[in-house]
């Protein structure tokens, strides 16, 4: 198992990183093609022994190798990915505007796509080791009021500490969650709540729980399923789960505070269904808040994917916490680059429709490690009129 997991992961690596070389090779002057020869090779030695003693950091638990290696082979592989994608771009366009109806070449166009061509490649190799350096940076604890005027003022000060998208693993190891967890002092948070995509490895599921309740929650812990859980081992994900924390899927708790009963619900994750994901969430909202209480002060739902809002918001749910997208991992002015593109899928932020409100989280970490202007964070909602 171990010989085809790496077997399967130099491949994919293959695929993603040689189009990004061959981009370099192809368009640039070829009167640099005999340094860029010996730069490419300089780089790919480099990214091969980074990734050696990476992996001996952690095999060792040495840390000090693990934070040194860690964002070298990182930013050569995003920059290596960015001129894959560039390069794709690059073939796309030039298919598409140097060849006339005629089978001639318009000078002017082919002029363009040279000069695209070199500023492409510039551009990916400046911004990898930009990003790479932000994804690396410290994560920050974001803090975010709401509030709606339908809401039971005993609500008020209620505070609710989120924890999505670490995912645990090869590039994140539990110091990232304890970045976040050694800002507060236990009891200062009310609700601690886990919106999925915690661990890509699983065994590193007990010592963040091990962390984490040392916040010791007035309310307690709650978690819901993320896609990654399921792609690594859903059962053994929701043994971990309900055996560390209160563990909701389409279904939820009543809770009280300061005399305000709260519903609690969380929902399932999709995963592999890529067909008629509106009826799912539907389907597993309304299953979430079948028993809830008929005198209710609020309903506050757990959605690792935000593409539940809408059914929240049918079903009267006060408050939705998400997370999933990672904010596309980059951001501009508090919302995703990529939401005027995906308007729908409440990529990034605070969104309202009617009284039901969405905080869709950025992650604490990634699976790939290129970040701008969206720092990893843990969101502290607080119920507050003072917005």
């Amino acid at each position: 198992m171990v010989v085809l997991r790496i077997t399967v992961f130099l491949l994919v690596l293959a695929l993603l990183l040689l189009p990004g070389w061959w981009s370099l090779r192809k368009h640039l002057p070829e009167r640099w093609q005999p340094k860029l020869k010996k730069l490419l090779t300089v780089l790919s030695i480099t990214f091969i022994v980074a990734l050696v003693f990476y992996g001996i950091g952690r095999f060792f638990d040495i840390a000090i190798i693990r934070h040194t290696t860690a964002p070298i082979f990182t930013a050569l592989f995003v920059a290596a990915f960015l001129l894959s994608l560039t390069s794709i771009w690059t073939w796309y366009w030039k298919r598409r505007l140097l060849k006339e109806p005629d089978g001639g070449f318009d000078p002017s166009r082919r002029q363009f796509l040279e000069r695209t061509a070199l500023i492409a490649p510039a551009g990916a190799l400046t911004l990898s080791p930009v990003g790479t350096a932000m994804a690396y940076n410290q994560p920050l604890v974001r803090n975010v009021p709401i509030w709606d005027e339908t809401w039971d003022p005993r609500l008020e000060g209620l505070k609710i500490l989120q924890f999505t998208d670490v995912h645990l693993g090869l590039l994140i190891d539990v110091e990232q969650i304890k970045a976040i967890v050694n800002q507060f002092k236990p009891g200062e948070v009310d609700l601690v709540v886990l919106t999925g995509d915690i661990a890509d490895d699983l065994s590193m599921l007990d010592p963040a729980f091990d962390v984490l309740e040392t916040l010791e929650p007035t309310l307690g812990i709650f978690t819901s399923m993320g896609n990654h859980e399921i792609y690594r081992g859903r059962s053994r994900a929701e043994e971990i789960y309900r055996r560390r924390s209160t563990y909701l899927n389409n279904g939820g708790v009543s809770l009280t505070y300061q005399g305000a009963s709260i519903w609690l619900g969380g929902v399932d994750d999709p995963a592999r269904l890529f067909r008629r994901r509106d009826v799912f969430f539907n389907e597993s909202v309304e299953k979430t808040v079948e028993k809830r209480p008929e005198e209710v002060s609020a309903t506050i739902l757990l959605s690792h994917r935000p593409d539940a809002f809408k059914a929240a918001a049918r079903h009267n749910v006060s408050l939705m916490l998400s997370g999933h997208t990672h904010g596309g991992q980059a951001a501009l002015f508090g919302r995703s680059i990529f939401e005027p593109f995906l308007p729908h899928k409440f990529l990034l932020g605070h969104y309202v429709d009617g009284s039901t409100h969405l905080y869709t989280s950025a992650g604490l970490g990634h699976w790939m490690p290129f970040r701008l202007n969206c720092p990893c964070e843990s969101p502290l909602i607080t119920l507050t009129r003072k917005g």
